[in-house]
């Protein structure tokens, strides 16, 4: 890699990001060798490193900052939409149109501001250079640097967290992972709504006491919690924007089990509603056009560093609605409808910060039905995590009441976010009461579980960090294969992680590496499991009495949660020691074994009791019609 001088004398830079044309981007460096080259993601850096090109990361430039000060700016401007002088531009039917879109500003900001301040670096050590680049970088690179070129022969695309869709396709012992476009997705989801209709939409008139909507549940996951509702004499019915209710033969077979009803997000629409859909439509442009006007509010409202960012990402805020807004507005109006026409008792939720999510909260809220946020998974229950679980939408702040797990997570709520007492209900996980006293096996591998860098961390985004992952897995593997331990790696589902199947290859081209699918089977079957990164798998794991080693991986500055009390910590100086013991100390083993459990007793509630607990409580809550 060659090595930039550091002197303040003229150079060429080509600044890059991996949104650039691979081809186009070749080109212009074979035209321009005299560039010297800076990588602003790993993408980039691999895609430079594949064809040998000399470079440097960006964080490489550096000035030391504040990393935990930057990321607090990143939640707020990533909020900007609940500003009290701007959200009156967004209200429709008492729906903020631009909180709808958090996760994806979300994660558009953590890359912007670190393209920030690393740009920032880059001018201020070579204030006479000659900067090459393109779209936001250069719109960036513009407020440090008036020796700018605009590289317009590189293809560049805006996209959003969402833009693609992640499909795990499963066929015999194949595991196949495509994307597919938004727009594309949505086409096949509405054909197969209306397929499931035929068969599954609820009676207007309620057969069954009362009727409780589970908002975009993976039906799967929660079986058995669906499968009891009747027998509380309540009516499940699934709804979903974004998830199908069904997908394959086994959340067929829950769907068909449970009597679970489905409603179509999408009513049949004439005339009357496409005239009052585009009136909307037309309303709510007129107020945001109006808000971009205002450029003395969204300069003040939009400032890193007392420098205002909005011309920036003007277009790009811009582009975000032109492309989201009449589907909102759309979706919006169909769900009114549904609610009405259903007759709606109460809704379940997994997060309320999701986009269906916050459409239900506030239409349940219209029509005065209670609203049960129901515990996920793990997560990290610390004070200084307290913002970035805000942002996930675990706290039940617009919710009637929150369902979860144990002790920890409830004086977590209490005491680091200030939730009544009253609204939290400690009743237990309600998709494990299947894995209590589960028969499992003595497997020959050893199960690692990866969760990548969080990309919704200005950390997650670190050339440095993602190095030092991919060391950690490595290392993880190679202590594995030193015991003679066979290998599977499961990633973290998201369509953001990091793909290892590559990677690994380079280590053990037998190793082998799941993108989907359930992971429950892998750990009924496993000697033990190493988790990288804090994950629900490790409570999965505890109540399948698997032994559980955890490599903490990178610090984002949030603490130590709870899940961490019930295995071993380990890192790469031990971790070869670790597993020697777990597989020939029986002392050791044994320990572990103890400990765990007893971490169980404290951290859940009601483990074989948690669905009857659950829906003794929700039908004790529901409106009454």
């Amino acid at each position: 890699m060659e090595t930039i001088n550091h002197s303040k004398s003229h150079n060429e830079f080509l600044l890059v990001d991996s949104s650039v044309d691979e081809k186009q981007l070749l080109d212009f460096i074979h035209k321009n060798e005299q560039c010297k080259i800076i990588s602003f993601d790993f993408k980039i850096h691999e895609i430079l490193n594949k064809y040998k090109i000399k470079h440097k990361p960006s964080e490489d430039f550096q000035k030391k900052i504040d990393y935990q000060k930057i990321q607090e700016k990143i939640y707020e401007l990533s909020y900007w939409a609940k500003n009290k002088k701007i959200q009156e531009f967004l209200n429709f039917k008492n729906i903020n149109l631009g909180n709808l879109f958090f996760d994806e500003m979300q994660g558009y900001f953590v890359k912007l501001i670190k393209y920030f301040y690393e740009t920032k670096s880059i001018c201020e050590i070579y204030p006479d250079s000659i900067f090459f680049t393109f779209g936001n970088l250069y719109l960036i690179t513009k407020n440090f640097s008036d020796n700018v070129l605009l590289i317009d022969t590189l293809k560049y695309e805006k996209e959003y967290v969402h833009d693609k869709i992640k499909l795990n396709i499963k066929f015999l012992k194949f595991n196949y992972t495509i994307f597919i476009k938004k727009n594309n997705y949505k086409k096949i989801k509405s054909l197969h709504d209306a397929l499931l209709q035929l068969i599954f939409t609820p009676y207007i008139k309620k057969t069954q006491g009362k009727r409780i909507l589970f908002i975009e549940f993976d039906v799967i996951k929660y079986r058995e919690f669906l499968i009891k509702t009747r027998n509380f004499n309540m009516e499940p019915v699934f709804f979903g924007l974004r998830r199908p209710a069904v997908w394959n033969f086994d959340s067929f077979s829950t769907i068909l089990k449970s009597k679970c009803k489905i409603i179509n997000p999408y009513n049949k629409v004439g005339k009357v509603f496409d005239i009052e859909l585009s009136n909307n439509v037309k309303q709510a442009k007129t107020k945001i056009n109006e808000l971009y006007k205002n450029d003395v509010l969204l300069n003040s409202v939009f400032q890193v560093d007392d420098d205002s960012i909005w011309p920036i990402i003007k277009m790009d805020i811009i582009k975000l609605f032109e492309y989201r807004l009449e589907q909102s507005i759309r979706d919006i109006m169909h769900t009114f409808e549904n609610f009405k026409k259903f007759k709606i008792d109460g809704i379940c939720i997994l997060s309320e910060i999701g986009y269906t999510e916050q459409i239900s909260i506030e239409i349940a809220k219209e029509f005065d039905i209670p609203i049960f946020l129901i515990q996920a998974g793990v997560y990290w229950d610390t004070k200084e995590a307290n913002n970035m679980n805000r942002s996930q939408g675990i706290y039940p702040f617009k919710s009637d009441f929150h369902l979860c797990f144990g002790l920890p997570q409830k004086n977590d709520c209490i005491n680091n976010s200030k939730i009544p007492e009253s609204k939290i209900i400690t009743v237990g996980p309600v998709r494990y009461k299947k894995l209590v006293n589960t028969t499992t096996s003595d497997g020959d591998y050893v199960l690692i579980a990866t969760s990548g860098p969080q990309l919704e961390n200005i950390q997650g985004l670190s050339h440095t960090n993602m190095i030092k992952y991919l060391k950690a897995i490595e290392n993880i593997c190679l202590a594995a294969k030193k015991n003679n331990l066979k290998i599977i790696i499961k990633q973290h589902p998201s369509p953001q992680e990091y793909p290892l199947k590559e990677f690994v290859k380079k280590i053990d081209k037998n190793i082998t590496v799941l993108s989907g699918g359930d992971i429950i089977p892998l750990i009924k079957n496993c000697k033990f499991l190493i988790s990288f990164g804090i994950s629900t798998v490790i409570l999965e794991s505890i109540i399948l009495k698997k032994l559980v080693l955890a490599f903490k991986g990178i610090d984002y500055g949030w603490g130590e949660p709870k899940i961490l009390d019930g295995c071993e910590i380990v890192d790469a100086n031990n971790l070869e020691i670790k597993i020697n013991k777990i597989l020939s100390d029986k002392n050791f083993k044994l320990f572990l074994e103890q400990k765990s459990q007893k971490f169980l007793e404290y951290y859940v509630n009601n483990l074989d009791k948690s669905i009857s607990k659950s829906h003794s409580f929700i039908k004790e809550n529901l409106k009454n019609n």
